[in-house]
């Protein structure tokens, strides 16, 4: 298997996200575990995600962690995972996530 993208399947509603199911590198996977998130799905505000407000609505959105200021140690720098390219989740995609299939992934 190629590597995951990083990428999730997000719910939005009133400003707070949701994320149903993501996929990651070992690096976002890892933030995420010691964010508070799960292995599983995670929530925006527990974990500290930049994201522009996409509305509400089930959305798709790519994952990366960026730069987030200077840290606790001199020197140290700290980092946020960063929710970009939000776009609506299709049917297919809602219907791939409820057949327990990654929604990005292309049904054969």
């Amino acid at each position: 298997m190629s590597a995951e993208p990083n990428r999730a399947l997000v719910v939005f509603a009133h400003g707070q996200g949701l994320v149903l199911c993501y996929s990651g590198d070992e690096h976002v996977r890892q933030f995420i575990s010691d964010s508070g998130g799960s292995n599983d799905t995670f929530d925006t505000e527990t974990c500290g995600v930049d994201f522009e407000n996409p509305g509400d609505g089930v959305f798709i959105v790519d994952m990366k962690l960026v730069d987030d200021g200077p840290g606790d140690w001199p020197g140290s720098r700290e980092v946020a995972i960063q929710f970009s390219n939000a776009r609506k989740a299709t049917k297919e995609e809602w219907s791939n996530h409820c057949d327990d299939l990654w929604p990005w992934e292309i049904a054969k």
